[in-house]
């Protein structure tokens, strides 16, 4: 396992996409979508596209969430209420702001982390995988 302490799945696109900030929130919105619970981490080149992601993903999230509670469906409305927590995470970040992504807490109170990092966290962090979504073969 490559000393890894978890299974991972990785995707790769057969094609370059025009966007690939709005192609990784796109995915992460299909997660959100299609599966109840679970933290997704998605690698970037740099902690200026970590913000940007961040920025968009909660703009996503927003919208989505206004268009359910608008949705006759309870079911609905139950299942995607604001749990969602985007974190960034990437070397220039002050330590208190990197802290967040290693509070339990969070992540034991229903809280989706959408976690988006540089390769700091490919090879010096383990984020806890209780509770974590691992990836299904129909992303991206």
């Amino acid at each position: 396992m490559d000393g890894r302490q978890y299974p991972i799945d990785s995707f790769f696109l057969e094609k370059p996409c025009r966007n690939y900030l709005k192609s990784c929130v796109d995915t992460v919105m299909k997660i959100y979508k299609k599966e109840k619970s679970g933290d997704v981490l998605v690698f970037l080149p740099t902690a200026e596209d970590c913000d940007e992601a961040i920025r968009m993903a909660e703009e996503q999230l927003q919208l989505f969430e206004k268009s359910s509670n608008s949705d006759n469906s309870k079911r609905r409305r139950q299942h995607f209420t604001s749990n969602v927590l985007c974190l960034p995470l990437y070397g220039s970040l002050p330590q208190h702001l990197q802290g967040l992504v290693f509070r339990k807490d969070l992540a034991e109170k229903n809280k989706r982390r959408f976690i988006f990092a540089t390769n700091i966290a490919e090879t010096s962090v383990t984020v806890s995988t209780q509770n974590s979504f691992l990836p299904k073969n129909e992303y991206p």
